[in-house]
């Protein structure tokens, strides 16, 4: 079954079903021996009823990522209040299309 996927960004994309958003992971096949070597696919990595619920899921995933990456908690905080801020928008945008075409 083909199913459209919207890219968020360079590592999650969304679908939907009749009763769920779908977030999806982007992986790239790395089996040389693989006739689609190289190709880029999608994985199901979480099932939401929801926005807010896929969002506290991203920015759970962004914050596990930003702490290592962050010396301080001013710096964590800023970094994904920024994140919250492009996410919430972009999600919404890509859910209602997504509605559209179910």
């Amino acid at each position: 079954m083909s199913r459209n996927i919207i890219k968020l960004n360079e590592d999650y994309g969304l679908s939907c079903d009749d009763m769920n958003i779908i977030l999806m992971e982007r992986k790239v096949n790395k089996d040389a021996k693989s006739k689609n070597f190289g190709s880029e696919y999608y994985i199901n990595i979480g099932y939401y009823g929801n926005i807010e619920s896929l969002l506290k899921n991203l920015v759970n995933k962004r914050i596990m990522l930003e702490v290592s990456e962050n010396d301080t908690l001013e710096a964590l905080v800023s970094s994904v209040e920024r994140y919250i801020s492009l996410l919430y928008t972009d999600v919404a945008e890509v859910v209602k299309e997504l509605r559209k075409s179910v």
